[in-house]
Formats: C-alpha cells, sequence, structure tokens
C-alpha cells in the first residue's frame, strides 16, 4: 500500500534536516578509509553512533561486520534488511578535497563511504517510528566487498536469521549518474565469476635447439585462442560471457626455451550452469591442445561471487516507488546488464533482493569520474536522495505484516 502524502512530507523533511550530519559521517569515513578484512576502525566509528541513537547491534571481532536491528510493533512478524559495504580500495586519492583520505595509498573510490553513511542516516531517521511499522529492519554493514565476498561470511554466521529475513536491498553509487536519480534493472544484473589458472609444462631447451624440447608457449598461446574460440561457437552468441586472460608469464632469459608457461584470469558469465558448462570444456580443451604438442595442461579453478538476481516483484515495487517519489524523468528503467560483480549477489541467493544505483554525478560532466579512479569525487548532495528514498521503501515494506497473498510471492 502506497504510503500517505503525509507520511512522504514527513520523510523528506527528516532526510533534509540530518543531511549535514550525515555529510559529516561520510567525510569521516572518507578521511579514515579502510582496506578490506581491516575495517575495525570504520566499524568502531559505526558503533559509536548507533549507541548514541540508541539502536542495538551485533558485532563480529573477527571480521568487523555488524549488524544492527531496529524492532517496530510485532518484530517476529517478518523483518527486511539493507546492506551497505564498507571498505576501501589501495588507491592513492588525488582529488585534492580538503577532506580527503588521510591515510597512504587507501582511498574510497568505490563509494562505500556513501554506502555506509547513507544506511547510518536511515537508521537515525527511522529509529523514531518504530511504533509505526511492523516486523523488525535489519541494517548489514558488512566488510570485504573488495576482496573476499564478506557477504557470504555474513550470511553464513546468521545474519539473514533471528528474525528470518526474506527481503534485502542495496543500492550502489553511480557517478555518471546524475544526482537525484536512480537507474533500476530486474533478473540477473552482475555477473558470476570463477577465477582460473592454467600451467602447460613442456620441456626445457637450450634456445637455439628447440626441437630438443616441447616449448610451452606456443602452447599456452594456442589455448588461450582456443577459448576465445570456445565462448563464440560453443555458446548462444545472445548469452553474454567472457574469459578474460589477465597474467600470462613465461621465461627467465632469452636463450633457454622454459619448462613451463602459466597463465591466469577469470570467467564471466549471468547463468551458474554456464560457468560450470566453461570450466568443463576449458579442461577439455586446455589438456587436449597440450597432449597435441606433446605437453600437458593443469587447470585450479575458483569459484567467485555468484550472478546478481533482482527480484520480478520487487522491482515493481521500487520502480513504483521511485516513480512516484522522484518523478518519472528520475528513475531509469532502461540501461545494460554488467560483466561486473558484486557480492551482494549471495544475498540475491539466500532471499528475495533488490539492488539499485544511486545517481551521484554533478551537472558539471568534467567532474565525473568513473569509480575506482583516483579522482573520482561524488556529488554529497545524493545522500539526501539516498537516506529519503530508503527510508520510505523501509516503511513501505513494513507497512503491514507480510502475508500469502502479497506480490512478491507470486
Amino acid at each position: 500500500m502506497p504510503l500517505s502524502k503525509d507520511l512522504v512530507t514527513r520523510l523528506k523533511k527528516d532526510s533534509q534536516a540530518i543531511y549535514e550530519e550525515v555529510r559529516d559521517l561520510r567525510r569521516h569515513l572518507h578521511m579514515y578509509p579502510d582496506l578490506s578484512q581491516k575495517e575495525e576502525g570504520t566499524a568502531r566509528f559505526i558503533m559509536d553512533f548507533l549507541d548514541g541513537i540508541q539502536i542495538p547491534y551485533t558485532y563480529d571481532q573477527e571480521t568487523h561486520a555488524l549488524v544492527a536491528l531496529l524492532e517496530g510493533r510485532d518484530p517476529g512478524t517478518q523483518a527486511i534488511g539493507f546492506r551497505a559495504d564498507m571498505d576501501a580500495l589501495p588507491i592513492q586519492e588525488k582529488t585534492g578535497l580538503p577532506y580527503a583520505s588521510k591515510r597512504e595509498g587507501v582511498m574510497h573510490a568505490c563509494g562505500h563511504d556513501f554506502h555506509t553513511a547513507i544506511l547510518l542516516g536511515l537508521a537515525k531517521v527511522l529509529a523514531p517510528y518504530r511504533n509505526q511499522f511492523f516486523g523488525s529492519l535489519k541494517l548489514f554493514f558488512q566488510p570485504a566487498e573488495e576482496t573476499v565476498g564478506g557477504a557470504y561470511d555474513m550470511i553464513k554466521k546468521g545474519c539473514l536469521k533471528d528474525p528470518p529475513v526474506d527481503r534485502v536491498f542495496g543500492l550502489h553509487m553511480d557517478s555518471f549518474l546524475e544526482t537525484g536519480h536512480i537507474s533500476l534493472l530486474k533478473g540477473s544484473i552482475n555477473a558470476a565469476s570463477c577465477e582460473f589458472r592454467v600451467r602447460v609444462q613442456g620441456q626445457s631447451s637450450h634456445g637455439a635447439y628447440p626441437f630438443q624440447g616441447i616449448d610451452p608457449l606456443p602452447v599456452a598461446c594456442e589455448i588461450v585462442l582456443a577459448f576465445n574460440t570456445l565462448l563464440s561457437r560453443r555458446l548462444p552468441a545472445v548469452e553474454p560471457n567472457l574469459i578474460s586472460v589477465g597474467v600470462f608469464n613465461y621465461g627467465q632469459k632469452n636463450n633457454i626455451i622454459s619448462q613451463e608457461a602459466t597463465f591466469s584470469g577469470i570467467i564471466r558469465t549471468h547463468k551458474l550452469e554456464t560457468r560450470d558448462f566453461i570450466k568443463k570444456e576449458m579442461k577439455r580443451l586446455a589438456q587436449a591442445i597440450a597432449y597435441g604438442h606433446g605437453a600437458r595442461a593443469y587447470l585450479d579453478f575458483e569459484d567467485s561471487y555468484p550472478n546478481l538476481l533482482n527480484d520480478e516483484g520487487l522491482y515493481e515495487r521500487v520502480r513504483d516507488l521511485g516513480l512516484a517519489l522522484l518523478g518519472q524523468d528520475r528513475v531509469k528503467t532502461e540501461g545494460a546488464i554488467t560483466m561486473g560483480t558484486d557480492d551482494f549477489a549471495y544475498f540475491s541467493h539466500q532471499a528475495r533482493a533488490f539492488y539499485f544505483n544511486l545517481g551521484g554525478g554533478h551537472r558539471d560532466r568534467a567532474e565525473n569520474f568513473p569509480l575506482h579512479s583516483e579522482y573520482v569525487h561524488l556529488n554529497e548532495e545524493s545522500l539526501k536522495t539516498g537516506v529519503f528514498f530508503l527510508a520510505a521503501l523501509a516503511l513501505e515494506e513494513l507497512e503491514a505484516p507480510l502475508t500469502k497473498e502479497d506480490p512478491c510471492d507470486k
């Protein structure tokens, strides 16, 4: 059921009233970033804020993950979750801003400082409304998105339980989407990935007499080319799939045919069954090519994040709320899925989930830089939209207890 106009007006006013506080929270986070798996300082800062507004939480000292809990009326009837990742990147900031990172070689270049500040703002705005919504709201402050996928560990340790969470929401800053806008898609929007390593073993020899050995270099090169053919000839051309080789190593001296060549890279696909097929076929191809040259090929795979699935029912609800609160010209529903990954995907395979982009771009496009750039500086006005929209979304989702007739169950 749509929120009343009076409630929307109050939420907007409340969000604007704390803008400067949320902005200052973001600036502190930006000045003191923590790398993945080292987020203790960030976690302590979050806990101090939550203590100040009397919101209970649990803290994992091993991983630095935090789960805050706002209980409304009948807290056991339903629960939803909102996630913010909080780790930074090993990048030397070059923005020259007065609140630039004070830590050498570490920068919030992916917007996680915005994600965390918005979730803290959401907590403060909704704390006074606890007697007006049904169920519970969980806030997931998640570490290690940029490395080992901290979402997986949080889920494994029970963040979606007690009370059980069946709907999880997340957002990500978009440096090229205008501030005040959101963009959303349904279905699989981010890829699943798998890292791989190939070792081709031949027989070393003198560079003047390669026929006396087995050179693994041309074998490895032939395997790389065959991997690309695998995608174009063994899989439908309309399916988004990638095999990217990022590292290639061979030899130590100009006049020696090395015994071994190695290369590694990553597989990206939007179907988990396709990822399994690609791994199987890569192994078959590599070993067959190596055998044909008298060499041997050894392959290792390490599955990373699954694909990120946006629930269709939640898509419709978020879209409709965006149209009602922001206007049609500020809600983008057309765009391309990406081959990027995000460990929010783990939530999407355990509960109904929805993940969308929040605009943080400047009107002067010359000020906009891609995420992960040492020059990126997002528009802080986007904090207003983020807090307001998430607050409205949370109250709309928890306005009445979930029933079997809920459209998300269909």
